[in-house]
């Protein structure tokens, strides 16, 4: 058994001439497994296609060059990433927010984002890991791994389901400019410029945004009465 395709922590492994999709938790086994470990991988994921998500687990287990990986004998499509540098995400970040209302209406819980949760299925499905898999494997990560998480696109102190809109805000922000909206150098310094409500200039790609949608955009970004005020007086950024 071996790892053939690994896209961030999803991987395509093969095993005996067939191909099934896993999730590389790169924990060793050794003291890896522990009960909340065992309590996370029975979470499930869920496949988002026309409108309607197919909840799957992924209930095998194995170990590839020393590292646990979990996977699927019933999941044997290839991924692809969802967000990538040198295409239009649009699409794609419309396809995340469909899914999040899907999973809302559904009674599923997500508390943050992360970019190790969505990945697309080469038939143009979107893949969502397990959640509290996820989750759990993303807080054993080294800190700057951690921080580097935070500040891509998850806030430092927002939970819930404000910080998956502010998720989304970050991400349709990158989209229209191609930029992160804070000049940082620590997530101290982030976190006090999301505070309050201070973003880079943006270089619009060529988009002009009405009022209303520049708004909303920042609205995403910076929650909070102390930001609405600086999001009203920012409005002639949409302008440049």
């Amino acid at each position: 058994m071996n790892i053939i395709k690994e896209v961030r922590n999803a991987v395509t492994i093969e095993n005996n001439g067939t191909c099934s999709l896993g999730l590389n938790t790169n924990l060793v086994k050794k003291g890896g497994a522990n009960k909340a470990f065992s309590k996370a991988r029975k979470n499930s994921g869920y496949i988002y296609k026309d409108d309607n998500l197919t909840p799957f687990t992924l209930n095998e287990i194995t170990e590839i060059d020393n590292k646990i990986v979990l996977y699927s004998k019933d999941l044997n499509c290839g991924i692809k990433p969802l967000l990538t540098d040198n295409s239009n995400n649009a699409k794609s970040i419309k396809l995340l927010v469909s899914a999040l209302i899907k999973l809302k209406e559904s009674n599923v819980t997500i508390n943050n984002l992360s970019l190790n949760m969505f990945y697309y299925t080469d038939n143009g499905n979107l893949l969502i890991m397990p959640p509290k898999l996820i989750k759990y494997i993303d807080q054993r990560s080294n800190l700057t791994a951690l921080e580097q998480s935070v500040t891509r696109i998850n806030h430092p102190d927002l939970k819930g389901e404000n910080s998956v809109m502010f998720s989304i805000g970050i991400l349709l922000y990158q989209e229209f400019t191609g930029e992160y909206p804070v000049d940082y150098t620590t997530v101290e310094e982030l976190r006090d410029k999301i505070r309050r409500g201070r973003i880079s200039d943006p270089r619009w790609k060529n988009i002009l945004l009405s009022d209303s949608a520049y708004n909303l955009l920042m609205s995403l970004i910076f929650q909070g009465d102390e930001s609405e005020t600086l999001i009203t007086t920012d409005k002639k950024l949409n302008k440049s």
